[in-house]
């Protein structure tokens, strides 16, 4: 008998070939290496939107809520998988964020633990943004720029004002001093 490499393909006829959960657990430790085993909803996965939907709505009712509060939950997820199926999008957006907000404002009363509410915030905020909740669509491409127009002509100079007013006279200045009288002459004729 030909001795074989743990790693290695087993032999054909063998059934033990699917990589199964205990599988990859011990696969991973033998490694020395960490394993992280989660739910598929963990890795945005999980399948289509109305499926995800589904999978938290059996969350909400596995939870240990109060029956009143649970069936209000159910009740936001069902609308929600009805509007989807009806391809009702703004619908669905719509009681996704009303059972957010229920779940927001009522953690850690009517047995609802903070970690459950984290848990179920996240993945209905995950399946809003699959679904394009909040989105206005994809914008278009941008225009051409338009060709800048032509600098106008300048105009011409206008015509010149008329010319003002001339302004009154001044006053006469003043007369000077009157010069001395001369001499009266001496000679007669």
């Amino acid at each position: 008998m030909t001795e074989r490499h743990p790693r290695e393909t087993p032999e054909p006829g063998n059934r033990r070939t699917g990589l199964t959960r205990r599988r990859f657990i011990a696969a991973g430790a033998a490694a020395g290496g960490a394993v992280i085993w989660s739910p598929s909803w963990a890795f945005g996965g999980g399948g289509d939107p109305i499926t995800q939907l589904r999978e938290l709505k059996q969350d909400v009712r596995a939870g240990g809520l109060q029956e009143r509060f649970k069936d209000q939950l159910v009740a936001k997820l069902d609308r929600a998988i009805d509007a989807l199926q009806a391809k009702n999008q703004a619908e669905a957006c719509e009681r996704l964020a009303k059972f957010i907000e229920l779940v927001d404002e009522n953690v850690g009363t009517k047995g609802l633990s903070p970690a459950e509410a984290k848990e179920w915030h996240s993945r209905a905020q995950s399946i809003s943004a699959q679904i394009g909740c909040g989105s206005t669509g994809p914008t278009g491409p941008t225009g051409p720029t338009g060709a800048t127009g032509a600098t106008g002509a300048t105009g011409a100079t206008g015509p010149t004002g008329p010319t003002g007013i001339t302004g009154p006279t001044g006053p006469t200045g003043i007369t000077g001093p009157t010069g001395p009288t001369g001499i009266s002459g001496l000679f007669s004729l």
